[in-house]
């Protein structure tokens, strides 16, 4: 299984991964804690210093599917595909 996260607007995963923080209200230690990775992570993303592997967008996608936030899920697909 592949999960993909697709920007609907183009928009650079920094931004979705800052769009997540924004509207959820949390700090980078709070989704840190949560996604339980690294604040030095999350931080690395925001910076565009790298994306992350397959399986840590699976649990970003099962993150944002629990959110229940429309305004993320407005933005950005969370994709489920068999492959």
């Amino acid at each position: 299984m592949k999960i993909l996260l697709k920007p609907a607007k183009r928009v650079v995963f920094a931004n979705f991964i800052r769009l997540i923080r924004e509207e959820l209200d949390l700090s980078q230690a709070q989704l840190a804690q949560r996604l339980e990775m690294s604040i030095c992570t999350i931080s690395r993303w925001e910076n565009e210093h790298f994306e992350p592997e397959p399986v840590t967008l699976r649990v970003l996608s099962e993150f944002v599917k629990q959110s229940g936030s429309k305004k993320i899920n407005d933005r950005f697909d969370v994709i489920t595909e068999r492959g």
